[in-house]
């Protein structure tokens, strides 16, 4: 049967025994369990960190294309803006250069309608007075006349085709 002696030996031996247990797995275990546990905190501290790092460096980023999306617009607007400023110049240059070709075609025209006008002046006085000598010299007659007046249109008229061709 069971003895107390035997007893109190079992309950030391198992005392001991889980002296001996703690003392040289227990301890090591949880030493190595609070060791990983650690480690697991600090990846997924550095992980959150990198995660947070990323996040910020996306924003970043996104503002920096922002940026360069308006500046590129910007510098759009701006290149179209003095395009439309040189356009606008260039006809207004052109504008004025026809203008002042047109001015003087209108002068030298002008000038060569007075030109015409003067040398057909001349030649009417001339055939006036060229009638008025031969009135004079030949006498009244209206046979005279009137071939004078023939005579004289004709010029007239070959002049006048002469100066339009």
């Amino acid at each position: 049967m069971l003895r107390l002696d035997g007893i109190v030996f079992t309950i030391i031996n198992l005392i001991v025994l889980y002296l001996i247990l703690r003392h040289f797995l227990i301890g090591p275990i949880r030493n190595i369990m609070q060791k990983r546990d650690e480690m697991l905190a600090k990846q997924f501290a550095d992980a959150k960190a990198k995660e947070e790092q990323a996040a910020e460096m996306k924003t970043q980023y996104e503002a920096l294309m922002h940026d360069a999306k308006e500046e590129s617009n910007r510098i759009l607007e701006n290149a179209k803006a003095r395009a439309d400023s040189e356009y606008e110049k260039r006809l207004d240059q052109a504008k004025k250069e026809a203008d002042k070709v047109v001015q003087r075609a209108n002068v030298a025209a002008s000038q060569e309608k007075e030109k015409m006008l003067g040398d057909v002046q001349s030649q009417i006085s001339a055939l006036a007075l060229t009638a008025a000598r031969k009135v004079l010299l030949d006498g009244d007659t209206k046979e005279q006349n009137a071939a004078f007046y023939r005579e004289f249109t004709k010029k007239a008229g070959e002049t006048y085709d002469t100066d339009i061709e």
